[in-house]
């Protein structure tokens, strides 16, 4: 969890290996440690339509050696697992997005062997798998955005080590899903990925991620790329000064001139990452100025945000402590002026991350991630509720 993952070399490798559990992991800044375990059950990604109903996503490997999907859904009392249809081969879901109650799209991959593009549809009363488009290589989606039924887009990357990463942009619309051209960054040379996606109208899409660098060792630069109906165009990100690791996972836009970016920014020894937020105001990104829990060597990442408003996001991820070893759990606000640390639940010598955040209101958030419990129970599900005033742990089911 000490280092940062060189994820362009670790994303090539082990998809030419087939590794995919730890492939996973390279979505996040920080790699988790070893963990002598035999159950691992992840939530990557939520959506809520109200305070009432949200809808998680992940994967399990309790029945290894397959992984297969995980959905929970939120009624306002507690969380249930759905019964998801799982292809052939190990699946890893890692975003979701719901237009409302009857319509939640998620996204990931299959091994079928190798790496496909992957898919899921909620409408309303079962989950059932649709027909992708096949990127020449390995493909994976990691993030997706749905502001109507028929209206949805999903980002990640495909290629391999000989054909080269390449950002990679899906579309529904309400019929098929198809592939949209995006453009990839020559400079530096490691390959242009896409971890998140937010859109405000069909017209209106910003997707963040970064561009590898092969010749610096975590030598990642920051990107966004911005859909205006027509085209995707790739957007001028600032970096941190005195850094030059820096890597966006997610995004959430409330209007064309109104996006929030976060992820992490490092150097080059992979010591000492810190939060990054980044402001798209209509015109350029601006960065933010974001607080880090304090501790010697400290490796602090923001994984997911959501806004209500322009006045009101919430950012979830993890800080690992140097010293300690301990991962803890990390929730962010900005109010519209500034951004404060929120209080999480964490147990001492229980490990917990969270790895998406959605907000209904501002007073209504749901993270989730997973919790190291320990013993042969291990890794598990995690959510936690904001209610306004504190965040509170909620009990979620596993496999």
């Amino acid at each position: 969890m000490g280092i940062l993952l060189n994820r362009v070399a670790l994303i090539a490798a082990l998809l030419a290996a087939g590794v995919s559990l730890a492939f996973g992991e390279a979505v996040s800044a920080v790699a988790a440690p070893a963990r002598s375990a035999s159950r691992l059950t992840y939530l990557y990604g939520v959506s809520c339509t109200s305070r009432a109903a949200c809808t998680a996503f992940g994967y399990s490997d309790t029945a290894p050696p397959l992984t297969t999907s995980l959905a929970e859904r939120w009624n306002g009392r507690k969380w249930v697992i759905q019964r998801t249809p799982n292809p052939r081969g190990s699946v890893f879901l890692y975003g979701v997005s719901c237009a409302s109650r009857s319509a939640c799209a998620a996204v990931g991959y299959a091994e079928v062997p190798g790496t496909a593009l992957l898919a899921e549809r909620w409408n309303g009363r079962k989950w059932a798998i649709q027909r992708t488009p096949s990127p020449r290589g390995s493909a994976v989606l990691y993030g997706v955005s749905c502001i109507r039924s028929n209206a949805c887009t999903a980002v990640g990357f495909a290629g391999s080590s000989s054909l080269g990463h390449r950002s990679l942009a899906v579309r529904w619309n309400g019929r098929k899903w198809a592939i949209q051209r995006t453009p990839n960054r020559s400079s530096p040379s490691g390959g242009t990925y896409l971890d998140g996606v937010s859109c405000a109208s069909r017209t209106a899409c910003t997707a963040v991620g970064f561009v590898g660098d092969e010749t610096i060792p975590e030598g990642d630069v920051s990107l966004a790329e911005r859909w205006n109906g027509k085209d995707w165009v790739i957007q001028r990100m600032p970096d941190p000064t005195g850094t030059n690791n820096t890597n966006l996972n997610g995004v959430s836009c409330v209007s064309r001139t109104a996006c929030t970016a976060v992820g992490y920014a490092a150097n080059s020894t992979g010591v000492g990452a810190i939060s990054l937020a980044e402001r798209w105001n209509g015109r350029n990104w601006v960065i933010q100025r974001t607080p880090n829990p304090s501790g010697v060597g400290n490796d602090t990442t923001l994984s997911g945000v959501s806004c209500t408003s322009q006045s009101a996001c919430t950012a979830v991820g993890n800080s690992y402590n140097g010293v300690t070893g301990a991962i803890t759990s990390l929730a962010e606000r900005w109010n519209g002026a500034k951004w404060v640390i929120q209080q999480t639940f964490n147990l001492p010598g229980h490990d917990a991350l969270f790895y998406g955040v959605s907000c209904a209101s501002g007073t209504a958030c749901t993270a989730v991630g997973r919790f190291f419990s320990g013993g042969a129970t291990g890794w598990t599900s995690l959510a936690e509720r904001w209610n306004g005033t504190k965040w509170i742990r909620q009990h979620t089911p596993n496999p």
